[in-house]
């Protein structure tokens, strides 16, 4: 089979495939809205515990920066324990909760362990590799090893995606039959999948800067509905791009039984 063949019964089965991209969907909005809740427990508690610290000195005036600086350090050295065990438990929480709803979403019951046991996989490579190449990076601020560090982390990326769909979808015997069709079909939709990642990354990061200097409560609210909809808008294309990707892949392990 080709990869345009692929490509495009692909994107014909992926639109059979209602069910699938809305229980995608759903399965990100509750996530979201879990890790909003987390966010607002760990910033209320915090806020508890900085209720009970009480500063024995001089009156605080915002004229003093030097006492104001003592002040910081003191609570900084009281709560730093306390805030590093709330950002990690909420990062962990959140990685937690992610897991559970991608693959009970995903896969269901019959396949939830597969699909948890790969995205902790590929969480633990990628999370891997980006330590290692910020290190290195950190160590040498070259453009040629960026560039380098750059290239390496999509090529992990790229390929810890291209195994968890195979390993998710029963079809690694494809790497031995149409490596050359797997591996172009996953090039391009794994490649619009980061161009839209990057696209909305700077969509993001345009509207933080225009909010840092906006004038008016107007332009921040549009701002904000800007990145809401870039946002939602990536998130639907990146659901449906898995779809094609799930649906392509289904396509080829199924021409190769049937063979």
């Amino acid at each position: 089979m080709s990869i345009g063949s692929v490509l495009e019964s692909g994107i014909v089965l992926s639109l059979a495939r209602l069910r699938m991209f809305v229980l995608d969907l759903l399965w990100k909005s509750l996530y979201l809205i879990s890790v909003f809740i987390l966010v607002f427990a760990g910033a209320a508690y915090f806020l508890n515990e900085l209720g009970s610290f009480h500063w024995q000195g001089p009156e605080l005036t915002t004229s003093n920066p030097i006492l104001l600086g003592m002040v910081a350090a003191e609570l900084w050295k009281q709560l730093s324990g306390e805030v590093a065990w709330i950002g990690i438990g909420t990062i962990l929480a959140a990685m937690g909760l992610c897991i559970f709803y991608e693959a009970i979403f995903r896969g269901g019951l019959r396949q939830f362990w597969v699909y948890a046991g790969s995205r902790i996989v590929s969480f633990v490579v990628i999370a891997s590799a980006a330590i290692f190449l910020s290190a290195l990076v950190l160590r040498d601020r070259s453009v040629e090893v960026q560039s380098l560090s750059a290239a390496i982390f999509i090529g992990v990326w790229f390929i810890v995606n291209a195994g968890e769909t195979l390993v998710r979808r029963q079809a690694l015997d494809l790497m031995a039959t149409e490596l050359r069709t797997v591996s172009g079909v996953m090039g391009i939709l794994l490649g619009l999948h980061l161009l839209l990642t990057i696209a909305t990354a700077a969509i993001v990061w345009f509207g933080i800067t225009v909010m840092e200097h906006a004038v008016s409560a107007s332009q921040v609210f549009g701002v904000v509905l800007l990145m809401v909809v870039a946002f939602v808008f990536a998130a639907a294309v990146h659901s449906y791009l898995l779809v094609v990707r799930y649906s392509a892949i289904d396509i080829m392990r199924n021409n190769v039984v049937e063979v």
